[in-house]
């Protein structure tokens, strides 16, 4: 059998090879680059549900929060740790974000809805499960240092950077009452996110190296979980953030229980 082969002219051939070049190397959509951005950065689980069951349930719901940017019109930033309460039937009873550094509420709330959405495996009857996980959205540095390296060269003004989260330990000793487990978490909770909020706003207005330090409250909360005394026993920290804590922790609903705690956070240092 004869073959057959239509001659092109060289321009043609040469726009060809042009085209399929500039298809080759077409950047992905911001929606295909934005789905490789989550990762768990951290997964603590305390009571009857297994890691090995409830991980790989969390790992499938990476992706689809990025949608919670793309509704905003955001690119993916920040970070997020939550802490969910999962009841016997796998049903998340209650959630509560334990730190951000998105910036964004309605993004938050969007974030914590779609991972309080998650169903989990059913486990014994009145047993309970904690799960604290924290999730980062942040770019790799490697598309962050190529950004910067493309504004510079442009003579543009630089991008401002997100303070990141620096690390806050946490601790209280009950003194007077008692308190549950569940009761326990959400004053972890709510302590830990007042903590680095506090943090966050101290370094934004901090000019140069800030210092870390330890401040104790003492706190006396009253039944219906408003605060009857709040008195600090110990600070070495900047003023300013102490006075912050104190603000933030006195406005502060606690769950109902009348019980005096001690409560110490320690800051580390960050510049």
């Amino acid at each position: 059998m004869r073959a057959f082969f239509v001659r092109c002219p060289a321009d043609l051939r040469f726009f060809g090879v042009l085209l399929f070049l500039s298809l080759w190397t077409l950047p992905e959509p911001i929606g295909a680059q934005s789905r490789r951005v989550p990762r768990l950065e951290s997964f603590e689980l305390r009571g009857a549900l297994e890691p090995k069951a409830a991980r790989p349930l969390i790992l499938r719901a990476l992706p689809g929060l990025v949608r919670c940017f793309e509704e905003a019109e955001e690119e993916p930033t920040g970070a997020l740790g939550v802490r969910l309460l999962i009841v016997s039937d796998g049903s998340v009873l209650a959630g509560e974000i334990d730190s951000s550094s998105i910036d964004e509420r309605s993004i938050e709330r969007c974030l914590l809805e779609r991972l309080r959405a998650i169903r989990f495996p059913r486990v014994g009857d009145f047993e309970e499960s904690h799960l604290r996980v924290r999730i980062g959205f942040e770019k790799e540095a490697a598309e962050a240092r190529a950004g910067d390296k493309e504004s510079s060269a442009e003579g543009g003004p630089p991008i401002p950077e997100r303070i990141p989260l620096r690390e806050v330990k946490l601790s209280f000793h009950l003194r007077k009452g008692a308190l549950d487990e569940t009761q326990e978490a959400q004053i972890d909770s709510r302590l830990g996110r007042i903590a680095h909020g506090c943090q966050q706003q101290a370094a934004r207005r901090a000019s140069g190296t800030q210092r870390g330090g330890r401040i104790s409250f003492r706190l006396k909360v009253r039944g219906d979980g408003n605060l009857d005394a709040l008195d600090v026993l110990y600070s070495n920290a900047a003023s300013r953030l102490e006075s912050c804590l104190l603000e933030r922790t006195s406005r502060l609903v606690f769950p109902p229980a009348e019980v005096e705690l001690d409560v110490q956070f320690l800051f580390m240092a960050f510049d």
